[in-house]
């Protein structure tokens, strides 16, 4: 038996191009994203040692969406992204990995101006 525990940070950014007609507005451009992820893992209770460590990605791509303005202030939409992502290398092995992820997301905003 052990424990586990992880924990993901995600910071990005996101540089678009808009069109707006009416209530809806369009967006296409990229995103970049810094992840950052920790883990532990007690093995308390076998005759294993501890393990725990952390390590940083980078992940990038394009992205597409659109907005629907209920009022001025909320509006609903979604976005569609495929990002690469550099996952790096992991442990001892000495080979690079990366992925090809697709996102999908629902999306509702509040704007404070």
């Amino acid at each position: 038996y052990s424990d586990y525990g992880m924990c993901m940070t995600h910071l990005g950014a996101g540089f678009f191009q808009t069109g707006q007609k009416g209530k809806f507005l369009t967006y296409y451009g990229g995103r970049i994203e810094l992840l950052r992820v920790s883990w532990k893992r007690d093995y308390s209770s076998q005759n294993t040692s501890d393990s725990d460590g952390s390590k940083t990605d980078i992940s990038f791509g394009p992205a597409a969406g659109f907005e629907y303005f209920i009022n001025d202030r909320f509006s609903i939409g979604g976005e569609f992204q495929i990002n690469y992502v550099n996952i790096g290398k992991w442990d001892d092995d000495d080979a690079s990995r990366y992925m090809i992820r697709t996102k999908p997301l629902f999306m509702m905003r509040y704007y404070v101006n």
